[in-house]
């Protein structure tokens, strides 16, 4: 890092090489021809108004927040704003990178199987960021009469009994060749059920989508302070901090400019939930310091599950274990921000509740 910094409207005069973990991008400009980056390193976050790729680097079909984990090294003129904030002008990306461990690293962490299988199905052989996935059964001697992995390694086949049947999987992930090659495995389990005892299809019980704003609420809120409501499929939901451009916005974003900030989305659901489903449109990970779903019974706390490794731009998928479940419950996405640059770094589209209503 250069020791002279450049304030105000008066950047550098020569170039400088920045090297950092992007938290979040936008979508490649076709108009531009160019992305904007935020990238982060050590306690400094760097922000890349207009990148353009250098010759072999990057694609033009780059997604929002696509490149979030992946190290970023850029070149260009550079401008702080104050010590933990600095702007690249006229950044030119010329490598992006991920060792093959951190691959691995965020390919297991995403890996998940359902906690219930009665019929045949598929396992994955590909994980996130290129990961490959292999698979065994790690109890075989015990089920071997209940569960078969074919010669292809992820068609299973399912064999139920008169009792239930805990299985583990050990997936081994792997990335990478000879000595630049990282591995690790992780183990699963799951059910099969015994035969006659199969779990009913579990069945979107409340979706808040805020693709109808106007349907589903007509509290117009222009800030990122205010406590709303909004109702769909007969379920009331209380919107905290979480602001919807006065009804403008087919989503809502959260966090705020210069301040520190707790923005929550809660509803009773009459039926039993056995996963909540969140569409992230796009979000700053590095201002969030705790992200969970809090599942209370009436005002007494089940469990507060902590979601922070998982909540990224994308669909993020909780699960709710079965000692968690109940009807009745009342559940809380609650996102704890630090303070950011701009106004409404997260942005959420839908809401999804779904279990059994019997």
């Amino acid at each position: 890092m250069p020791v002279v910094k450049y304030y105000g409207t008066s950047a550098s005069t020569k170039e400088f090489t920045v090297k950092g973990i992007v938290s979040t991008n936008k979508a490649y400009s076709e108009n531009y021809k160019n992305i904007d980056i935020t990238l982060k390193e050590g306690e400094l976050l760097f922000d890349i108004y207009r990148a353009a790729f250098a010759q072999g680097v990057g694609s033009a079909t780059t997604a929002a927040d696509e490149l979030v984990n992946w190290t970023v090294t850029a070149t260009g003129k550079l401008l702080f704003y104050n010590s933990t904030k600095a702007q690249l002008t006229s950044g030119k990306v010329t490598a992006i990178e991920m060792s093959a461990a951190d691959r691995v690293s965020y390919a297991k962490e995403a890996l998940k199987l359902k906690e219930t299988y009665a019929d045949n199905f598929e396992l994955p052989l590909e994980g996130k960021y290129g990961a490959a996935i292999s698979w065994a059964i790690a109890n075989e001697d015990d089920v071997s009469m209940s569960i078969e992995i074919d010669t292809d390694g992820k068609s299973v086949t399912i064999l139920q009994g008169e009792n239930d049947v805990q299985i583990t999987l050990t997936a081994t992930i792997t990335y990478g060749e000879g000595d630049n090659m990282a591995t690790d495995t992780k183990d699963i389990t799951f059910t099969i059920p015994a035969e006659g005892n199969e779990p009913p299809e579990a069945t979107a019980l409340a979706t808040l989508d805020f693709a109808y704003m106007t349907t589903i609420t007509n509290t117009k809120v222009g800030s990122y302070t205010t406590t709303w409501k909004a109702s769909a499929d007969n379920i009331e939901w209380t919107i905290a901090n979480f602001n919807n451009n006065n009804l403008g916005w087919k989503y809502i974003k959260a966090g705020r400019k210069g301040n520190a900030s707790v923005a929550s989305i809660s509803a009773t659901i009459t039926g039993t939930v056995s996963s909540v489903e969140i569409t992230v449109d796009a979000a700053v990970t590095s201002i969030i310091n705790t992200a969970k779903l809090i599942i209370t019974n009436s005002s007494e706390e089940v469990t507060a599950i902590d979601i922070k490794q998982i909540f990224n731009s994308g669909l993020v998928a909780i699960d709710i274990p079965t000692e968690y479940q109940g009807k009745g419950y009342t559940y809380k996405l609650e996102l704890d921000m630090a303070s950011h640059t701009g106004n409404g770094p997260i942005q959420i589209s839908k809401v999804v509740c779904n279990g059994y209503s019997a």
